[in-house]
């Protein structure tokens, strides 16, 4: 009989009401990973993704996630503020996020709402992204910022 397994090396997933978990092909979550999806949110997550340990995906609305990516640890992704902020030039951002196929993202990154990560793009470790990134950009910072465009990068 195995000891059991201590608290940290667990995930969590939280299905809210009618909430959707769409997994296409072979997904892999490391130890620690949390998946949240509220009532009604939707998160797909295409083949050969993998994420490492101790990462998050806090959903709201919608959360699309492509194939072939590689989320490194300590990562988080959301698609809310979770609470309101009013103020009078406000403009409200759309409440989804999307990443594309192929996409590496460096570890201790967040991933905030309203925001499209092209294919092929790989984000420096640290950085919280914000806004949107064009196809193959190699962006860094806080925010995360374009370094390089016409990027490659392979397993």
């Amino acid at each position: 009989k195995s000891p059991p397994a201590p608290v940290s090396s667990r995930g969590v997933l939280y299905l809210g009401k009618e909430a959707k978990l769409k997994i296409e092909g072979k997904v892999e979550f490391g130890p620690g990973t949390r998946i949240h999806l509220n009532n009604k949110a939707i998160l797909s997550i295409g083949d050969g993704t993998f994420m490492h340990h101790d990462s998050a995906i806090i959903t709201r609305r919608q959360i699309s996630i492509g194939s072939g990516c590689a989320i490194s640890w300590g990562v988080n992704i959301t698609d809310s503020d979770w609470h309101e902020l009013q103020y009078p030039s406000r403009e409200e951002k759309k409440e989804f996020v999307s990443i594309g196929n192929n996409v590496w993202i460096g570890h201790n990154v967040s991933v905030l709402k309203g925001v499209t990560i092209g294919d092929g793009c790989v984000i420096g470790a640290g950085s919280v992204v914000c806004s949107d990134l064009p196809a193959g950009t190699l962006a860094a910072g806080v925010p995360a910022s374009p370094i390089r465009t016409k990027i490659e990068w392979k397993r």
